[in-house]
């Protein structure tokens, strides 16, 4: 919408390298524990991985795609990067992927569900109203879900950040 019709050739792509966006700070994050836990080694052998898949796909991909076989290639390689650095880093912490994805993705897909219901039912054919409607029916879905399915954790996560922030704040010296 704020491109204008001039942008409409990158919208897929642009929707692709998303899927980029999501995957890459879980690739950093990892690669930091791993290094924090005197594994950095782990990050270097799958990068090295990521290298290997990353080159063949994008040179195929993009010949017969073009720039959203370039953007498929980079999620692919992520993607599998993800996958290695998530089963490398459950030897030093313990976590579910259910909790972690699990209510996000439920979220996420009643959302998208709620947001384009309520415009096709609304029947909005105009580009800004759609938008709109879409974003704020996305929004609320998404927010409700998540506070419905995961309230505890938000409220043991405020409470922690207060506890610390009240032990951050100076003391004057009263006497």
């Amino acid at each position: 919408i704020l491109l204008g019709s001039k942008g409409l050739p990158m919208v897929l792509t642009f929707q692709l390298m998303l899927v980029y966006c999501l995957l890459d700070p879980l690739i950093v994050t990892s690669g930091r524990l791993a290094t924090a836990v005197g594994q950095p080694q782990i990050l270097t052998r799958i990068k090295v991985l990521q290298l290997i898949i990353f080159v063949p796909s994008v040179i195929a991909l993009a010949y017969y795609f073009g720039i959203e076989g370039v953007a498929v290639a980079a999620d692919v390689m992520l993607f599998v990067g993800v996958a290695l650095i998530m089963h490398q880093m459950r030897r030093f912490v313990d976590f579910s992927l259910r909790r972690m994805f699990g209510a996000p993705l439920l979220a996420l897909l009643l959302a998208a569900v709620a947001a384009i219901g309520l415009s096709e039912l609304l029947a909005l054919q105009r580009e800004w109203p759609l938008l709109i409607v879409r974003a704020a029916t996305a929004s609320a879905v998404y927010l409700g879900i998540l506070l419905a399915i995961e309230r505890a954790e938000y409220q043991e996560a405020a409470t922690f950040v207060l506890q610390l922030v009240k032990d951050q704040t100076p003391r004057w010296n009263q006497s």
